[in-house]
């Protein structure tokens, strides 16, 4: 079984794994995976240096996520061009990442439906928190307009609710979380 965890930012999707992997299922974040495709002599950064320029690299050679963040969210069509790019070595990876566990999968994958994932798991899970615990949550992170404008990128609880199977509601402890999770395991068999 392969399921699919979604959510918006500071609902939780770490914390998610962490319970996930206590209760024995493979997991992976895909938030992780972009770093790793993304290292120094990858495909992945060979692509997005060939589109977007050397002056994505730091001297060392490594990604310079800013500058890269800079020219691909100034335009709708340099978005569609990073997440063609990113989304096609990512999901490389976690197939392959798949195909090596073999089974009981969770995919952290924050574009789920955008990257077309959504349609390769046999169960999708959304995490939702109210605003409030989501900008506690992110506090230091961001400033408030910031951790706003951040949000409107990412599909609504709305959008989430209508298209994933379970919706878990992280508005309490890891505890309660681990709690809901368990109970969401049994209810999909898993």
């Amino acid at each position: 079984m392969v399921i699919g965890l979604c959510g918006r930012m500071g609902t939780g999707k770490s914390e998610a794994l962490k319970c996930f992997a206590s209760l024995g299922l493979n997991v992976i974040d895909c938030d992780d995976v972009s770093r790793l495709v993304c290292l120094p002599g990858e495909k992945c950064l060979k692509e997005l240096v060939s589109v977007f320029g050397a002056d994505i690299l730091f001297e060392d050679g490594t990604l310079n996520r800013p500058a890269l963040a800079k020219k691909c969210f100034s335009s709708h069509e340099n978005t569609k061009k990073l997440n063609e790019i990113t989304h096609y070595h990512i999901l490389s990876y976690v197939r392959n990442w798949i195909k090596q566990k073999g089974k009981n999968c969770v995919v952290a994958a924050p574009l789920l439906f955008e990257s077309g994932f959504d349609k390769e798991c046999d169960v999708t899970l959304a995490l939702t928190a109210p605003f409030e615990i989501l900008l506690e949550r992110m506090n230091g992170r961001f400033t408030e307009a910031d951790f706003r404008e951040r949000l409107s990128r990412q599909h609504d609880d709305d959008f989430l609710k209508a298209n994933c199977d379970y919706v878990i509601e992280n508005n309490g402890t890891a505890e309660e979380l681990y709690r809901k999770i368990a109970l969401f395991l049994q209810c999909v068999g898993a």
